[in-house]
């Protein structure tokens, strides 16, 4: 979803774009869905480490080929392991996009030729792996607004799903404990997993809920800006959420316990739509111009 756009600016400016992705049933699905023509790297990886290794050693093989095969100019990739260390051996300048340091950022950081990271990612963090501000473009943006001020609302998406019953609570990444405690409440309770085909207008659905109660960065971030009362179920913090969490638009819940008390004061509350247009609205993502300081990179 963050690249799409980008891709469309980088092909309108004349560049010609290859697009590489793994296979895995949700990238696929999402290249069809927004019609990305895309290369197949390698195969969903095993459980063992021995297996994700293989697949590693697979995915580079496949990578290495295409790109001696089409020789690149430069390589693009959300901090890929085998993009930057492939970009890196072969002498193609290589950009990163970063929005969190985890466990890639050792593999990738040092090898950037450039790295584009959102306002949150402070340069404190990311001069750990070698980076000087030189060589890093900041943009005033969370990286989901690429894709959700594209966005048309169908304020209808419940009603054609069949949902009567208010309010509607969204849960994505609960344990099982967590979802049965949800599940008492007064309201209608809906499971990402039920809502997972790429059928689905999922942001329509997370702005037209009354709470939504998740485990990682990106849905969160998109409810939070349609103004729907976020719960943070995730044990591990990133720059993004803890923005969200220090500007009111999301809370942290460790327990299933706690999970249940805030999502009741967020029903008695109500939505954070005047809130999320006050901080959201502040933030800009100028396309033309990141495209240009790629190209240059």
């Amino acid at each position: 979803m963050f690249f799409k756009p980008l891709i469309s600016s980088l092909q309108l400016k004349g560049c010609e774009v290859v697009v590489t992705t793994q296979d895995y049933r949700e990238n696929l699905d999402l290249c069809r869905h927004v019609g990305l023509n895309h290369i197949i790297s390698a195969g969903k990886p095993g459980p063992t480490k021995l297996d994700k290794l293989k697949n590693y050693i697979e995915r580079v093989q496949l990578l290495t080929y295409v790109y001696h095969e089409i020789q690149p100019h430069l390589a693009i990739s959300m901090m890929n392991p085998e993009t930057c260390h492939i970009a890196y051996a072969l002498n193609v300048p290589n950009v990163c996009f970063c929005d969190n340091l985890g466990h890639d950022a050792p593999l990738t950081l040092p090898l950037a030729t450039r790295i584009f990271a959102p306002f949150t990612v402070p340069l404190t963090d990311l001069a750990e792996y070698g980076q000087v501000q030189a060589n890093t473009l900041f943009y005033s943006a969370l990286n989901p607004l690429v894709w959700l001020r594209l966005h048309e609302v169908n304020n209808d998406v419940l009603k054609d799903l069949g949902i009567k019953k208010k309010p509607v609570i969204v849960v994505r990444g609960l344990t099982s404990l967590e979802k049965q405690k949800i599940e008492k409440l007064d309201a209608c309770v809906l499971s990402f997993s039920e809502l997972s085909n790429p059928m689905f207008d999922m942001q329509s659905i997370l702005a037209r809920c009354d709470v939504f109660i998740g485990a990682g960065e990106t849905m969160n971030v998109e409810a939070a800006y349609y103004g729907t009362p976020v719960i943070n179920s995730c044990p591990k913090t990133s720059y993004a959420l803890k923005f969200l969490e220090e500007n009111g638009l999301a809370v942290h819940a460790s327990t299933p316990e706690q999970v249940v008390v805030e999502a009741k004061k967020a029903l008695k509350a109500g939505r954070n739509n005047r809130k999320a247009h006050e901080v959201f609205g502040r933030m800009e993502f100028h396309m033309d111009q990141l495209c240009e300081k790629i190209m240059v990179s």
